[in-house]
């Protein structure tokens, strides 16, 4: 398994610091027609049937670094003016491949390279008609990698039946969609990282190796003997237990990121780019939330399951502003103490309500040679810096952040384009980190960190 933070480790796209003279990206999108989901991808080039004027979007993140990582998302439309997009076309150029499921990739060709956007699977082709069936279009719908994780229910032993028993790490008797069932509650009989497990899972249900890229982890997670959730439910506490991101990025490759990664990470470690309101680097937009309760967490339960809660709580806080709750008492803690201390740093963070920066909104078009680099190449966990000169006076008000989610918004003829980043408040004090040459000495004014 890779150790994809390490400063030696370039988890990018390209280069998003040498400006070029490109004026704008030019978009390509391709559907796996004559391939099957589960094996390598064979493209079809289908750009030319794009509808320009509706343009392609594509999101993936999560909306607040307190929520959960959702499955990432395209939408466009073809048209399709000789029914070759109709699933019931018998004489259609692709009859009998369209159905749900099928691969798509949309990509963009920037500075003579391209780049993915969106890779992911078509969810149907619908028919939509106008002007009395004389124009026809299909609007299109794509999930990437973590939607077909999430209808997985093979991590539940009381809803299947075997055929062939489910062996852990068994080769081929490991993946249950080669008929290889879970005969009854799954069994971890070991701690493990949480990244370990991470990989146990994608593995199990049947999610192929070039797919997924997992980060060790810096926790570890509880031997388990009676798993009864789903894979999307099991991921999502072995994330919690962990604190880490869990995600499927733009190149359709499942990404599992530790909570410490940003301290390996150059990327996620310093700056990478400063974005102000009257800079080089200048956005269109920025959305501000003034100290208000949506962040505050001033009472935090914490619990293993199967084992004790914790309860870690600011009474100064709860005077102010009444209890507010985060709860996760079922979760994977190894060795159960940390519980406490996961519980601990919550409070840390989010007891008092502060004024943060959620999102910034980025045209590209406004200075295309210094910000399309930028929009195309910045990925969730990179550090960013958000300037603004409130009603243009005094000095700048700087805030370091890192990327919690992607949004791209443009049309097809390549008059437009709109990219949106949320964010969250990135560490700014240097925490411990073993045998690093200044993070590793805890006299320079570093903190042993959770």
């Amino acid at each position: 398994m890779a150790d994809l933070y390490e400063d030696t480790y370039s988890d990018t796209y390209g280069d998003a610091t040498a400006p070029t003279t490109q004026p704008a990206p030019v978009y390509h999108v391709y559907i796996a027609f004559d391939s099957d989901p589960n094996d390598a991808d064979v493209w079809t080039d289908v750009t030319g049937d794009v509808l320009k004027r509706t343009g392609i979007t594509t999101f993936r993140g999560r909306n607040t670094e307190l929520d959960d990582f959702t499955v990432g998302t395209a939408a466009l439309t073809l048209k399709d003016t000789t029914r070759k997009y109709d699933p019931l076309n018998t004489a259609g150029t692709y009859f009998g491949k369209l159905t749900p499921n099928r691969r798509v990739k949309v990509t963009v060709e920037y500075a003579a390279v391209e780049f993915p956007l969106h890779v992911g699977y078509i969810e149907a082709f619908p028919q939509v008609t106008e002007r009395g069936d004389v124009i026809a279009y299909v609007p299109i719908v794509s999930h990437d990698e973590m939607k077909r994780v999430g209808r997985n229910s093979g991590l539940a032993g009381t809803q299947i039946r075997p055929s062939t028993p489910w062996i852990l790490d068994g080769g081929e008797a490991s993946k249950l969609d080669s008929g290889n069932l879970v005969s009854g509650p799954l069994e971890f009989p070991d701690p493990v990282s949480s990244g370990v497990r991470v990989e146990q899972i994608l593995t199990a249900v049947g999610v192929r190796s070039d797919r997924m890229l997992i980060h060790d982890g810096d926790s570890a997670v509880m031997a388990d003997k009676d798993v009864t959730e789903d894979a999307a439910g099991y991921l999502r506490k072995i994330a919690k237990t962990e604190m880490g991101r869990l995600f499927c990025g733009p190149d359709g490759v499942i990404r599992f990121q530790s909570r410490k990664a940003w301290t390996r990470n150059a990327l996620g470690r310093s700056s990478q780019a400063t974005f102000t309101d009257t800079g080089s680097l200048q956005y269109s937009d920025i959305v501000i939330d003034a100290a208000s309760e949506q962040f505050v967490k001033n009472r935090v339960r914490r619990g293993r399951k199967g084992g004790p809660e914790i309860v870690a709580q600011d009474l100064d806080s709860i005077d102010s502003h009444g209890v507010i709750e985060d709860s996760e008492t079922d979760l994977l803690f190894h060795p159960p103490t940390q519980a406490a201390d996961q519980a601990r740093f919550i409070l840390s963070r989010y007891a008092d309500p502060e004024t943060r920066i959620t999102a910034v909104v980025i045209e590209p078009h406004r200075d295309p040679v210094n910000l399309f680099p930028q929009v195309l190449f910045r990925q969730i966990g990179d550090r960013i810096t958000i300037s603004r000169t409130p009603l243009g006076a005094g000095d700048p008000i700087s805030v370091e952040c890192w990327i919690e989610s992607v949004t791209h918004q443009f049309d097809g003829a390549g008059k437009s384009w709109k990219t949106t980043w949320t964010l969250s408040e990135a560490e700014t004090q240097s925490f411990f980190t073993l045998d690093h040459p200044t993070l590793s000495v805890l006299d320079n004014g570093v903190l042993i960190s959770y």
